[in-house]
């Protein structure tokens, strides 16, 4: 050993033997060949951990210097990388020509990067194949240069995974192919839900450290297209390594374009993917020699000094691998459904698995067709028994701890005493029966009860420690230790995540356990069930518990075969559970869990489980943004007979009386359902439908395989077809309506007849799967265009056998094509983030749209990394005029004959567009989204006017019906679902704007509120009617205000015109109590107009009772004094009137240089006044004397002042990003408050005048202390990454009268709530720390400011509490706040 190493080891020794345990790492060292078995023991004499672990490094300092570089390789493996990283720089370098066992090539930055990747380790008993780990070496230098497939395939046990993984331990193929990294993926066998799971957590690693993406892919698709940019933007020149995969479609899903190693049984499993395919055979079975070097190694001794008993030991090891092999089996290839034991093998790997390079030949325990492959390895193995690694290791395993019984279990083995359980099997599993049983035979009787625990695992799952000491009541400690008896004897793995250890089984191990407990199983689960609930009680665990991602994924599965259906019920419909898993893993595993446990769930009330459910399916997005939304505020948005809601509304009353403040949404009754039919055709996704030209067909075509044609009315099923091999991913009518065209990912492109389903044509001329098809408009000349993962587009001719023309020119898959309106053009779009025209007739390229170029940043550099734009559809506006291409979250809209960006609609920042679609008899555009709803926008408008929710999943299609009367839209939960359009509001029809007042009075809200046809309406806040509506003004209505008091309204327009009007209370508004003075029969409104005028009117007359002309332009804002006598209105024309409207008599506020941005009444008679021009001036607006003048922010706008309710401070905020705080007493500022990064845009005091609010154009609040102006909270400091709550501006503060409650308004989308009027509402609740103790966020992007809550009438205000009865109107949606806040 070198010096300088031996030196460095002398010098970490003490922390070295203070941390680490020394069984696992002993492990690797004698699979190095570093420790013999007799160190071994030494060291496991010693009787403390930390006297073992100086042992162990006493042995090593003897030893040579591969003997440190395998122990630092077992530090890294074993998770202790602060303590390798000691040993790091002195670790001595070793030629790699050196033949030394099995370790050239393996450098400490290939293990480490190994490591880091999960690859697994090497096997304890490793046997070195150094032929077929060249070959796979020499497969992997192809993937060097380009992206493609490796398949390792074989029989079960022949070693493939720990082939793969030696192969990977070479310094060259890691440094010159794979600079990127390895990442080792464990499939399995897996549903869609497991997959996602798959690939949410591999996402997760590749992200880790990174805030790229906050939250966990909603489904695979997200998944895909994520994991596409991560292996391409963070880890390019990586390889992903895909363990043991069953079935092909998995591979789609991992089909990104990137290198790929995959192990299978199937050697034809790569057919369905894209790319080059490097297949690769591993031979089955072993020699008698290799069997006997496996008993060597387990006892520590040379093969021959081996007794003779261990011949006859490895002959009746061997099994036959198929039962009747000598029998004729068909040669008839078919897919595997049936659920087979596999290995996983994703982490450590000891000697059980891999005596002979992992398990064994017998895998299957049910009867089963073969594939190809197997076949021929069977035809090679007919007549020979093959040498099965898992019975010699198990064998081995417990000679190595009673090495003279060798006799002994040679008798058990070939009198083969025990009793066989897999009597179905189709494989000779005798011997392994033998060695499981004699393995457990051996064990203590409290052991072998432990043991048999194990049984309710599931497979291909690793179990944090914890679990396991849950369910037996036993410390850490005592569990590791019964838990290394079962790995000293090959009855379980373990493997090390970080600090921590994970067990599991091998799926034969499993399987034996399961068939020989079975009647006990139901007991099994029942024990771990209650060992839960008794430690947990009625708690959940917290992500920090290590054991919580094994609660949140088993727990159900546990209770449901445990027939504990109560329990299940209790929990699936627990708030608390949904959010707390939802949180964790996303939505879709427990929207999986509520489809897999309906048979139980549905016994009790089928109804609630659908509930459930789709409140997931709607909502279920929103759970997993970070901050967190409150899941009860969400529920109470739910409707009124859903379990959902009556949970939330127990919850929030529960915690209202705690504290909490809740909205419940008391118009929520006025939203209209679009939905007109729903429809279940196929029996899994349904990837596209589409309408016949007439409207009165369907078509829809899916995972199924199938075709389906049904009536548009009913739903009645007219067709079905088995249309490819493969999924049929599109299918379009022909416009005669006599033929129906479908493509798939096997390649090819059908064309049916749509009365009698016979094919037609089939065109087989694309070389990758078909994404998309669809017909010319014209009946005389019928074309069909596809386009294909292949690159190209084709334009076929029905009455051809071939492509009439090819186009190319897009760099990678095309994903969508659409004929322009007069079939002139053909629009396609591209993963390369570009859409292209192209000229039907001469087949050549038109025009070409760069997407990407509106994602680079303007100060990105030409060698920047470009961020990927994946362009999923295209399509044409009605008139041909202009073409849409959606990317993420936003449709982009150009002009077809300049190219220019005409718009760009931004969608939900957590969702990426699958679909898009335009009306052709009205301005309607269709978007599929991601979280499982269809949205309607207005291409007029620019604005987003309907939401059709209902999908349970994945909306992949939207299209509408040529009339424009409905639309279509399929998902993944199976359903095509018909909309019906005409209830969305036209362009044309009556919408309500931003400008708004309301009073609250004994229960009641009033609101007020101008539209887009410069009308005025009086609304009743509970009901949503319209009360009366004001005839049309002649210029925009800018404001309108209602008076408190008197009955009074005003509304100002922007024509400069106040107007004051009288509306009848007497049946409109019945009791409400307020003061009525003259007007006791009549409301007066007042409105401020475009056009510089005020107006005041009387409703419902409508008559113009005094019409203000002063301002000479657009009133912004207008507002009566406390005693309704006097009308001020402020304007752009940087002046502040003082109007008697009765009189028309008008003071003039004149001080200001730019247009004034608003102003407020302080004490009688005291107007606070502040502007553009950076001034807070303080006005007599009785007198018209200006009695203070602030030049506040020194030309910087100022956007928002507010007064102390003492009267003796007012705060003012600045577009300089600072806030400041004066005294009516002097210009001088009293504190500058300093620290926000963008525009403060709003502030706010406390009703004690303790605190002050600000909140910027960033969506930070901050709360500030008025007495010395130190900064006591900011709120986005609670969000785990630094989010704000709210997205964009918060335009608004308001606090509760007890100064405990903070409600802000803002800008960006944190739950979406759709209203008839289509404003919309977003909330949010968050602790805050110091004075403040709730924040309540109340959001929308129309919403400038927010009415001040009143207290109810009825009711005094204390000072120690906030009346439960109190109603706030935010946008044109009402709410009822249920709150009892105490100090």
């Amino acid at each position: 050993m070198e010096e300088r190493t031996r030196s460095c080891l002398l010098q970490n020794r003490s922390a070295l033997e203070q941390d680490i345990k020394t069984s696992y790492i002993m492990d690797h060292l004698i699979s190095e060949e570093v420790l013999s078995l007799d160190d071994e023991q030494k060291v496991k004499s010693q009787a403390t951990q930390k006297e073992r672990a100086a042992s162990l490094l006493s042995i090593i300092l003897e030893k040579d210097n591969y003997a440190v570089i395998s122990f630092y390789n077992a530090l890294l493996n074993e998770g202790y990388k602060e303590l390798a990283a000691l040993l790091q720089d002195c670790l001595p370098i070793i030629s790699t020509s050196t033949n030394k066992s099995s370790t050239v090539g393996l450098t400490a930055y290939v293990q480490t990067i190994l490591c880091e990747g999960g690859v697994p380790q090497r096997p304890v008993v490793f046997v070195d194949r150094p032929e077929i780990v060249q070959s796979i070496r020499n497969a992997l230098y192809k993937l060097e240069e380009y992206a493609g497939w490796i398949t390792i395939y074989g029989m079960a046990g022949c070693g493939k995974s720990v082939l793969a993984a030696e192969a990977l331990r070479n310094h060259r193929v890691i440094t010159e192919c794979f600079p990127g990294g390895v990442h080792w993926v464990a499939v399995g066998k897996q549903d869609r839900a497991g997959i996602l799971v798959k690939l949410q957590n591999l996402c997760s690693r590749l992200n880790q450290g990174s805030h790229t993406y906050p939250s966990p892919p909603l489904n695979t698709e997200e998944a895909r297209d994520r994991l596409r940019f991560l292996m391409a933007r963070k880890y390019p020149r990586s390889l992903l390594v895909l363990d043991d995969v069953w079935d092909s479609w998995v591979l789609k899903c991992f089909d990104v374009q990137c290198r790929v190693l995959i192990t299978s049984r199937d050697k034809n499993i790569t057919e369905a993917v894209t790319g080059n395919n490097f297949p690769m055979s591993v031979q089955s079975g072993l020699s008698n020699d290799k069997g006997l070097e496996i008993l060597a190694r387990f006892v520590n001794s040379k093969v021959a000094s081996l007794p003779k008993q261990a011949h006859s030991i490895v002959q009746e090891c061997k099994v036959l691998p198929w039962k009747a092999c000598h029998a004729e089996i068909p040669m008839k290839r078919t897919k595997r459904k049936c659920v087979v034991p596999h290995h996983n093998v994703d982490g450590t790997i000891d000697s059980f698995i891999t005596a002979l390079t992992i398990l064994i030949h017998c895998s299957l325990a049910m009867p089963r067709q073969l594939t190809i492959s197997e076949l021929d390895t069977k035809k090679s193995a007919q007549g020979h028994k093959l040498g099965s690694p898992l019975i010699v290791s198990l064998i081995g395993a417990l000679l190595r701890e009673f090495p003279t019984r060798w006799n002994y279990y040679l008798n058990q083995l070939q009198n083969k005493q025990f009793k066989r359980i897999r009597k179905s099997s189709s494989y000779d599993y005798e011997a392994l029966d033998e060695a499981m049983a004699v393995s457990i035979e051996v064990l203590k009787e409290d052991y072998k009860e432990y043991y048999k625990d194990l049984s309710i695992l599931a497979k291909d799952v690793k179990v944090p420690t914890k679990v396991l000491c849950i369910l037996w009541a036993l410390e850490t400690e005592e569990v590791e230790d019964i838990l290394q008896v079962f790995v000293n004897k090959s009855l379980l793995f373990c493997d090390r995540n970080g600090n921590s250890f994970q067990y599991y089984l091998h799926d034969l191990q499993l399987d034996f356990l399961t068939e020989q407990n079975r009647k006990r199983l139901p007991d099994l689960h029942a024990k771990m069930v209650r060992q839960y609930q008794k430690t947990y009680k009625r708690q959940f665990p917290s992500p920090s518990d290590e054991d919580c991602m094994y609660w949140y994924s088993f727990l159900a599965n546990h209770m449901a075969k445990a027939n504990m259906d109560k329990e299940l019920y209790l929990l699936m419909f627990s708030m608390d559970w949904i959010k707390a898993k939802t949180e964790l893993m996303g939505p879709a595993q427990l929207i999986n869990d509520f489809v897999e446990y309906r048979h139980i769930l549905d016994e009790e009330n089928s109804a609630v489980r659908e509930n459930f459910q789709e409140f997931l399916s709607l909502k279920g997005h929103l759970l997993v943004q970070k901050p967190f939304p409150d899941i009860v505020q969400l529920g109470l948005c739910q409707p009124d007979s859903s379990e959902v809601y009556r949970q939330a509304k127990l919850q929030a009353v529960e915690r209202a009386k705690k504290g909490a403040v809740y909205l419940e949404w008391m118009n929520r009754k006025t939203l209209q359902n679009l939905s007109r039919l729903v429809v279940r055709p196929h029996s899994d996704a349904v990837f596209h439908a589409c309408f016949s030209c007439d409207g009165l067909k369907i078509a829809s075509c899916g995972a199924d395989k199938t075709l389906q044609i049904f009536k548009s009315g009913t739903g009645e099923k007219l067709l079905e077809v088995l249309a490819h091999d493969d999924e049929v991913l599109c299918c379009a009518f022909s416009p005669d309506d006599k033929f129906i065209a479908t493509c798939s990912s096997d390649t090819k492109v059908k064309v049916w007849n749509v009365l009698t389903g016979q094919l037609f044509q089939t065109y087989h001329e694309h070389n990758e799967q078909v994404n998309h098809c669809r017909f010319s408009h014209s009946q005389h000349r019928i074309l069909l265009a596809t386009c294909s993962n292949d690159k190209f587009l084709k334009i076929w001719d029905l009455e051809g056998t071939s492509c009439r023309n090819t186009l190319f020119g897009h760099m990678d898959y095309v994903n969508h094509c659409s004929f322009s309106p007069d079939d002139q053009y053909l629009a396609s779009c591209s993963n390369d983030g570009t859409v292209k025209l192209w000229n039907t007739s001469s087949a050549n390229e038109w025009k070409c749209f760069d997407v990407n170029e509106q994602f680079r940043k303007p100060d990105e550099d030409d060698d920047d990394e470009e961020e990927e734009v994946l362009l999923k559809c295209c399509t044409w506006s009605s008139d041909g005029a202009q073409i849409m291409a959606a990317a993420k979250n936003i449709i982009f809209v150009f002009d077809v004959m300049t190219g220019d960006l005409i718009a760009d609609l931004m969608t939900s920042s957590y969702s990426t567009i699958q679909s898009c679609d335009v009306s052709l008899t009205s301005p309607l555009l269709a978007v599929a989204l991601s979280h499982n709803s269809v949205e309607l926008w207005n291409l007029e408008l620019r604005k987003r006017v309907a939401d059709c929710s209902g999908h349970l999943s994945w909306v992949h299609c939207v299209q509408f019906s040529l009339d424009g009367s409905a639309l279509l839209s399929s998902s993944d939960d199976q359903t095509v679902r018909l909309w019906d359009t005409n209830k969305v509001h036209s362009s044309s029809a009556v919408s309500l704007v931003q400008d708004m007042d309301a009073v609250f009075q004994e229960g009641e809200v009033t609101v007020l509120v101008s539209d887009n046809k410069k009308c005025l309406q009086l609304i009743n806040g509970k009901t949503g009617d319209v009360m009366c509506q004001s005839e049309v003004q002649d210029s925009r209505i800018r404001c309108c205000c209602l008076d408190q008091h008197i009955n009074l309204a005003a509304f100002g327009c922007g024509d400069g015109i106040l107007k004051v009007g009288m509306k009848s209370v007497k049946n409109v508004l019945q009791n409400i109590g307020r003061k009525r003075q003259q007007f006791q029969h009549s409301l007066l409104i007042a409105i401020g107009l475009e056009n510089g005028r005020v107006k005041v009117l009387e409703l419902p007359s409508g008559k113009i009772l005094k019409t203000l002309i002063g301002h000479t332009e657009c009133v912004q804002r207008c507002q009566f004094t406390p005693d309704g006598m006097m009308l001020i209105s402020s304007s752009d024309d940087a002046t502040i009137r003082i109007w008697n409207w009765r009189t028309e008599e008008c003071k003039v506020l004149e001080g200001h240089t730019e247009q004034v941005k608003n102003f407020k009444l302080l004490r009688e008679p005291q107007l606070l006044s502040w502007s553009f021009d950076g001034t807070v001036k303080v006005w007599n607006y009785i007198s018209g004397e200006l009695l203070k003048n602030y030049d506040a922010h020194k030309g910087a706008t100022v956007l928002s002042c507010d007064a102390s309710s003492s009267g003796s401070e007012i705060a003012s905020a600045s577009a300089d990003k600072s806030a400041k705080i004066w005294s009516l007493n002097s210009t001088l500022p009293l504190h500058v408050l300093t620290g926000h990064n963008a525009c403060v845009r709003s502030c706010k005091f406390t009703w004690d005048n303790k605190s002050l609010a600000t909140g910027d154009d960033n969506g930070e609040i901050r709360i500030w202390r008025v007495q010395d102006g130190s900064l006591l909270h900011i709120c986005s400091e609670e969000s785990e990454n630094k989010d704000s709550k709210h997205g964009g501006w918060v335009t608004d503060l308001h606090f509760s009268l007890n100064s405990k409650m903070l409600v802000s308004t803002g800008g960006y989308i944190k739950s979406s709530l759709e209203s008839k009027t289509n404003s919309r509402i977003k909330n949010k609740f968050q602790e805050l720390k110091g004075n403040v103790l709730t924040h309540s966020g109340l959001q929308t992007p129309e919403l400038r400011r927010m009415i001040q809550i009143p207290m109810d009438n009825t009711r005094q205000m204390n000072g120690m509490s906030w009346n439960h009865s109190l109603m706030l109107v935010v946008g044109y949606e009402y709410w009822r706040i249920s709150a009892d806040i105490l100090h």
